[in-house]
């Protein structure tokens, strides 16, 4: 998540090389702070409507343009965290997972 804060091209690098790692990991927690930081970085790109990066063909949403819809990006990393904090902050009776998703995309 730092890097979405301080420099966006090691961010994009950073999703480059780990969005696999998020699709395939077996740890929801990391897979939560994934998408936390997919979701600040791509709040850089907010102005923009698609966003130009090479992906391999196993990325969920991939576009063979290479061309990629910010929203529909944001949509799906969005999904994955606000799913995640309600399922764990029930389970906890807390709302630790969703105060941290506030704090990280200013809710």
């Amino acid at each position: 998540m730092f890097y979405s804060l301080t420099n966006s091209a090691k961010a994009l690098n950073w999703f480059k090389k780990y969005w696999e790692v998020f699709e395939t990991s077996r740890n929801p927690v990391a897979k939560y702070h994934f998408a936390l930081g997919m979701l600040k970085f791509l709040e850089l790109l907010k102005d923009q409507k698609t966003y130009k990066m090479k992906l391999s063909s196993e990325f969920p949403l991939y576009q063979e343009s290479g061309e990629y819809q910010v929203q529909e990006l944001y949509q799906y990393y969005n999904s994955y965290a606000v799913d995640f904090a309600r399922k764990l902050d029930q389970r906890n009776q807390s709302s630790y997972y969703m105060d941290m998703y506030d704090k990280v995309v200013g809710k």
